[in-house]
């Protein structure tokens, strides 16, 4: 089935994806699609669930600061402020500060698969040494396209 691939798009673009599909100009060919007309309903249900939701389950940050006690929500700033000055074209809406009780975390990025997260994590542990790659909740990355409608 391939709900999945239409999961993490706005509820605007499963329109323009099914007319992706159907768009004939450029001399690229034809895709005739042959369905069941539940299977629109569905594909918009499923982004509706997720929107609700706020993120996807197996999805991967980079943590590069955790620590409890009394300073730990300034030392967690100046992680942060220090992060945002060494890698200044990283997005600061995908830095997050988080209190997991007793500890305060910093990470970063949102990353649909390890090996996304891989390739920023050998950039960050030069400058954070501690950091690592954890398995958490992620709000969605915006999709590269080459699909141009």
């Amino acid at each position: 089935m391939m709900i999945l691939p239409f999961a993490t798009l706005a509820q605007s673009d499963t329109a323009s994806i099914f007319k992706i599909f159907r768009d004939t100009t450029g001399g690229k060919g034809e895709v005739n699609i042959h369905q069941d007309p539940l299977v629109r309903l569905l594909v918009d249900r499923d982004v509706k669930i997720h929107q609700r939701r706020r993120g996807i389950s197996n999805g991967y940050r980079i943590q590069i600061f955790s620590s409890f006690g009394n300073d730990s929500r300034d030392r967690s700033k100046d992680i942060r402020i220090k992060f945002l000055s060494e890698f200044p074209e990283f997005d600061p809406v995908r830095v997050y500060s988080t209190y997991e009780p007793p500890f305060i975390k910093v990470r970063v990025g949102d990353y649909r698969n390890r090996h996304e997260a891989l390739e920023d994590y050998r950039n960050i542990v030069d400058i954070f040494p501690d950091s690592y790659i954890v398995k958490t909740r992620i709000n969605y990355p915006e999709l590269k396209r080459d699909i141009k409608p």
